[in-house]
């Protein structure tokens, strides 16, 4: 980040900010309401805005199985928002997130939207009713002659409203506790191709990941490694590093040598590269002992393969005969792979 963390809560400032909608869905709901200081949840999974941006909070990690996506997809769907206008945060460290299937707040065992299937699917159907309601409220008509469609509130007459709109009286409404969920059959988002959320800031270099977390006063630490696994530092001159503005310390480790410095990391990296330092091997790399042990790995390795073939010390099968195989070991199944390749004995 390019700017320091404000010392604030994600419910201090949802629940303090004016110029935005946000509902929550609360997990467990029970616990969370009785501390609540105004008629919405404090977890805070959506938020809309005036700009009739739609943000939804991701409490699952992204991990590549698209859950940044799949998760605003839940809620943008019930919701009746325009996904060009939709966007994800990820969610911090807070119990208000927690796996339904976990009871904390884990990612894991393709459960993300199993798991939130329902919970978020009522997080945009109980906005979307609140949006109506609004509405209605201001052509002072009824809710039954509104629709929603596209991150707008459309009346029979022909009129409509963006959400943006309605966000400052939608903001007093209660949530419903029971919004009315869509029948698959309506679905226009859920099941569709779309294109990943998580994917352009990924590209164009704009997305933040933990390396990139900066904090008042944070020291950053670098490593200068051994060359080979198992060696030691012998010796350290760290004369060029400390010359450095900003090294703060430099530490001899058991397997390398780390600085901390006071600034970012390039400067960490610049006084690494200056520091001159010599390592010694590990009393077992490079000795008879690893090799023996090398070699005795190997030899089991060998011996579990013979046991497998019945007939054979070492089995190098041609890679062109078990190409050609493959048809046939689709046919008859992949454990007689081993057995239809012409492999060379010894």
């Amino acid at each position: 980040m390019d700017s320091p963390l404000l010392q604030t809560s994600r419910r201090e400032f949802v629940l303090g900010s004016s110029a935005a909608l946000v509902l929550g869905f609360a997990l467990p709901s029970a616990a969370r309401a009785a501390g609540a200081t105004s008629s919405f949840q404090p977890s805070a999974y959506l938020r809309i805005t005036p700009d009739s941006r739609v943000t939804v909070v991701c409490g699952s990690a992204e991990m590549g199985q698209g859950v940044l996506t799949a998760i605003p997809m839940l809620v943008a769907e019930e919701l009746d928002a325009d996904w060009s206008r939709v966007s994800v945060e990820q969610a911090p460290a807070d119990s208000a997130f927690a796996n339904p299937m976990f009871g904390i707040q884990a990612t894991g065992g393709s459960s993300t939207v199993r798991a939130h299937w329902e919970p978020l699917r009522k997080v945009g159907a109980a906005a979307r009713e609140m949006l109506v309601t609004a509405a209605a409220a201001q052509w002072k008509v009824s809710g039954d002659q509104c629709r929603t469609e596209n991150g707008y509130v459309f009346h029979s007459s022909g009129k409509k409203l963006a959400y943006g709109a309605l966000v400052g009286t939608a903001s007093k409404l209660t949530p419903p506790a029971n919004p009315k969920l869509k029948e698959p059959g309506a679905f226009r988002i859920l099941g569709k191709p779309l294109k990943r959320l998580d994917t352009p800031p990924k590209v164009n270099g704009s997305a933040k990941y933990g390396i990139d977390a900066a904090l008042p006063g944070m020291l950053v630490a670098v490593m200068a490694r051994a060359p080979v696994p198992g060696a030691k530092a012998a010796s350290v001159n760290d004369a060029k590093a400390k010359a450095i503005k900003g090294v703060r310390q430099v530490i001899t480790l058991p397997s390398g040598v780390g600085q901390r410095l006071l600034g970012g990391k390039a400067g960490a990296r610049r006084a690494r590269n200056r520091m001159g330092h010599g390592s010694k091997r590990g009393p077992v790399l490079g000795s008879r002992q690893h090799a023996a042990r090398r070699r005795s790995g190997r030899g089991r390795r060998r011996r579990a393969q013979r046991r497998r073939c019945g007939q054979c010390s070492r089995c190098d099968h041609d890679a062109g005969a078990l190409r050609s195989a493959l048809p046939r070991a689709r046919l008859h199944g992949a454990d007689e792979l081993h057995g239809l390749g012409q492999g060379r004995h010894r």
